[in-house]
Protein backbone atom coordinates (compact mmCIF):
# COMPACT_ATOMS: atom_id res chain seq x y z
CA UNK A 1 0.00 0.00 0.00
CA UNK A 2 1.45 3.28 -1.04
CA UNK A 3 1.86 5.88 1.60
CA UNK A 4 -0.22 9.29 1.66
CA UNK A 5 1.78 12.28 2.72
CA UNK A 6 0.84 13.56 6.16
CA UNK A 7 -0.02 17.21 4.92
CA UNK A 8 -1.74 17.45 1.06
CA UNK A 9 -1.57 21.31 -0.15
CA UNK A 10 -1.14 24.39 1.07
CA UNK A 11 -4.31 23.97 3.06
CA UNK A 12 -4.38 24.70 6.95
CA UNK A 13 -7.90 22.85 7.38
CA UNK A 14 -7.65 18.92 7.94
CA UNK A 15 -11.21 18.45 8.01
CA UNK A 16 -12.62 15.02 9.51
CA UNK A 17 -14.35 12.68 7.02
CA UNK A 18 -18.48 13.02 7.04
CA UNK A 19 -20.00 10.46 9.12
CA UNK A 20 -20.88 7.43 6.63
CA UNK A 21 -24.71 7.04 5.65
CA UNK A 22 -26.38 4.03 6.52
CA UNK A 23 -27.05 1.75 3.80
CA UNK A 24 -28.77 -1.43 2.98
CA UNK A 25 -27.64 -4.90 1.63
CA UNK A 26 -28.93 -4.59 -1.99
CA UNK A 27 -27.23 -7.84 -3.79
CA UNK A 28 -28.31 -8.99 -6.96
CA UNK A 29 -29.56 -12.41 -7.09
CA UNK A 30 -29.47 -14.17 -10.58
CA UNK A 31 -33.17 -14.97 -10.50
CA UNK A 32 -35.13 -15.89 -13.27
CA UNK A 33 -38.46 -14.11 -13.11
CA UNK A 34 -41.85 -15.37 -14.74
CA UNK A 35 -43.42 -12.26 -17.24
CA UNK A 36 -46.71 -10.85 -15.27
CA UNK A 37 -49.08 -11.22 -17.52
CA UNK A 38 -50.02 -7.73 -17.92
CA UNK A 39 -53.71 -7.08 -19.15
CA UNK A 40 -53.95 -4.51 -21.82
CA UNK A 41 -50.83 -2.80 -21.11
CA UNK A 42 -46.67 -3.04 -22.65
CA UNK A 43 -44.88 -5.01 -20.16
CA UNK A 44 -42.13 -2.77 -18.25
CA UNK A 45 -38.67 -4.03 -19.60
CA UNK A 46 -37.43 -4.28 -15.98
CA UNK A 47 -40.69 -6.46 -15.52
CA UNK A 48 -40.01 -9.13 -17.93
CA UNK A 49 -38.73 -12.74 -17.86
CA UNK A 50 -35.15 -12.68 -17.32
CA UNK A 51 -34.85 -9.38 -15.92
CA UNK A 52 -32.44 -8.84 -13.20
CA UNK A 53 -34.28 -9.06 -9.69
CA UNK A 54 -32.59 -7.37 -6.36
CA UNK A 55 -32.92 -8.71 -2.57
CA UNK A 56 -32.28 -6.26 -0.24
CA UNK A 57 -31.72 -6.55 3.44
CA UNK A 58 -32.19 -3.72 5.81
CA UNK A 59 -31.27 -3.58 9.31
CA UNK A 60 -32.25 -1.04 12.01
CA UNK A 61 -30.26 -1.66 15.40
CA UNK A 62 -32.38 1.18 16.62
CA UNK A 63 -35.30 -1.17 16.85
CA UNK A 64 -34.01 -4.12 16.21
CA UNK A 65 -35.42 -5.40 13.30
CA UNK A 66 -34.95 -6.20 9.42
CA UNK A 67 -36.50 -5.93 6.40
CA UNK A 68 -36.00 -8.28 2.83
CA UNK A 69 -37.44 -6.52 0.20
CA UNK A 70 -37.73 -7.35 -3.55
CA UNK A 71 -36.66 -5.02 -6.06
CA UNK A 72 -36.35 -4.56 -10.18
CA UNK A 73 -33.97 -2.72 -12.42
CA UNK A 74 -35.25 0.64 -10.72
CA UNK A 75 -35.84 -0.05 -7.66
CA UNK A 76 -39.77 -0.48 -7.41
CA UNK A 77 -40.76 -3.02 -5.12
CA UNK A 78 -41.46 -6.72 -6.60
CA UNK A 79 -43.57 -8.99 -5.65
CA UNK A 80 -41.61 -12.26 -5.12
CA UNK A 81 -44.65 -14.60 -6.53
CA UNK A 82 -43.03 -14.05 -9.56
CA UNK A 83 -39.83 -15.25 -8.92
CA UNK A 84 -38.65 -18.53 -9.96
CA UNK A 85 -34.72 -19.41 -8.20
CA UNK A 86 -32.38 -20.34 -10.12
CA UNK A 87 -31.26 -24.15 -9.12
CA UNK A 88 -29.19 -24.30 -5.60
CA UNK A 89 -30.98 -21.25 -4.38
CA UNK A 90 -33.75 -21.01 -2.27
CA UNK A 91 -35.39 -18.53 0.40
CA UNK A 92 -32.45 -19.87 2.94
CA UNK A 93 -29.57 -19.24 0.81
CA UNK A 94 -30.36 -15.97 -0.91
CA UNK A 95 -31.10 -14.38 2.73
CA UNK A 96 -27.65 -15.98 4.17
CA UNK A 97 -25.86 -14.59 0.43
CA UNK A 98 -27.66 -11.21 1.26
CA UNK A 99 -26.78 -11.18 5.04
CA UNK A 100 -22.99 -11.86 3.94
CA UNK A 101 -22.70 -9.39 1.32
CA UNK A 102 -24.45 -7.16 3.90
CA UNK A 103 -21.50 -7.78 6.60
CA UNK A 104 -18.86 -7.30 3.72
CA UNK A 105 -19.72 -4.03 2.53
CA UNK A 106 -20.50 -3.03 6.35
CA UNK A 107 -17.42 -3.94 6.87
CA UNK A 108 -15.51 -1.81 4.22
CA UNK A 109 -17.61 0.95 5.27
CA UNK A 110 -16.78 1.66 8.52
CA UNK A 111 -13.14 0.63 8.33
CA UNK A 112 -12.64 3.55 5.70
CA UNK A 113 -14.63 5.84 7.44
CA UNK A 114 -12.95 5.19 10.75
CA UNK A 115 -9.22 4.98 9.05
CA UNK A 116 -10.12 8.46 7.42
CA UNK A 117 -11.34 9.84 10.77
CA UNK A 118 -8.35 8.58 12.87
CA UNK A 119 -5.58 9.59 10.13
CA UNK A 120 -7.49 13.15 10.07
CA UNK A 121 -7.06 13.40 13.73
CA UNK A 122 -3.60 12.25 13.46
CA UNK A 123 -2.62 15.20 10.68
CA UNK A 124 -4.70 17.71 13.24
CA UNK A 125 -2.24 16.66 16.19
CA UNK A 126 0.43 16.61 14.25
CA UNK A 127 0.45 19.54 12.70
CA UNK A 128 0.07 21.40 15.86
CA UNK A 129 2.85 19.67 16.96
CA UNK A 130 5.34 20.79 13.90
CA UNK A 131 3.91 24.77 14.89
CA UNK A 132 4.35 24.34 18.26
CA UNK A 133 7.99 23.10 17.94
CA UNK A 134 10.00 21.25 19.92
CA UNK A 135 9.57 23.15 23.32
CA UNK A 136 6.21 22.43 24.10
CA UNK A 137 5.12 18.95 25.65
CA UNK A 138 3.25 16.94 23.11
CA UNK A 139 0.00 15.91 23.79
CA UNK A 140 -3.66 15.02 21.92
CA UNK A 141 -6.25 17.90 22.42
CA UNK A 142 -9.63 16.86 23.08
CA UNK A 143 -10.96 17.96 19.91
CA UNK A 144 -8.55 16.19 18.11
CA UNK A 145 -9.24 12.68 19.29
CA UNK A 146 -11.63 10.55 17.49
CA UNK A 147 -14.50 10.48 19.41
CA UNK A 148 -16.71 9.46 16.14
CA UNK A 149 -15.42 6.43 15.67
CA UNK A 150 -18.35 4.15 13.85
CA UNK A 151 -19.12 0.71 15.36
CA UNK A 152 -19.60 -2.45 13.14
CA UNK A 153 -22.94 -3.71 13.17
CA UNK A 154 -23.45 -6.92 11.24
CA UNK A 155 -26.40 -8.79 10.66
CA UNK A 156 -25.85 -12.32 11.88
CA UNK A 157 -26.34 -10.88 15.41
CA UNK A 158 -29.42 -8.69 14.88
CA UNK A 159 -30.97 -11.97 12.91
CA UNK A 160 -30.68 -14.50 15.78
CA UNK A 161 -31.98 -11.43 17.97
CA UNK A 162 -34.91 -10.74 15.96
CA UNK A 163 -35.56 -14.95 14.87
CA UNK A 164 -35.18 -15.83 18.85
CA UNK A 165 -38.00 -12.85 19.54
CA UNK A 166 -40.19 -14.01 16.69
CA UNK A 167 -40.01 -17.72 17.80
CA UNK A 168 -40.60 -16.37 21.51
CA UNK A 169 -44.08 -14.26 19.97
CA UNK A 170 -45.04 -17.18 17.91
CA UNK A 171 -45.18 -19.29 21.00
CA UNK A 172 -46.95 -16.64 23.09
CA UNK A 173 -49.61 -16.81 19.67
CA UNK A 174 -49.99 -20.21 19.79
CA UNK A 175 -50.99 -20.68 23.56
CA UNK A 176 -53.75 -18.43 22.79
CA UNK A 177 -54.57 -19.50 19.27
CA UNK A 178 -58.06 -20.63 19.78
CA UNK A 179 -57.89 -23.16 16.25
CA UNK A 180 -59.71 -21.36 13.90
CA UNK A 181 -58.62 -19.99 10.96
CA UNK A 182 -56.61 -21.20 8.07
CA UNK A 183 -52.39 -21.72 7.53
CA UNK A 184 -50.89 -20.62 4.94
CA UNK A 185 -47.35 -22.11 4.62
Amino acid sequence: MAEQPIFVGDDDAVSLPAPPANTTGRITIDLIRQDRQAINAVQKPERLEDAPVFFGLTLNYETGSLAWTWRDAKCSGLDPEYVVFNDGMDSVTIRTEAMLNYDEHERTRVRNYNKQLIIACARRTIKKWAQAGTDADPRVDVEDRPHDIERLYLSGPLAEIYAERLAQATAAYMENYDGLGTFWI
